[in-house]
């Protein structure tokens, strides 16, 4: 699996950081699916 690494002080807009939040929520949530969690 790809991984995406992002800098502490990228300097996301708030937009930007909740996008990826959720996007990471997601990631997290498909991997539990695949575990059987």
């Amino acid at each position: 699996m790809k991984e995406i690494l992002i800098a502490r002080s990228a300097g996301f807009c708030f937009g930007v950081k909740r996008a990826i939040a959720i996007a990471d929520e997601t990631a997290g949530k498909a991997q539990e699916d695949r575990e059987g969690g």
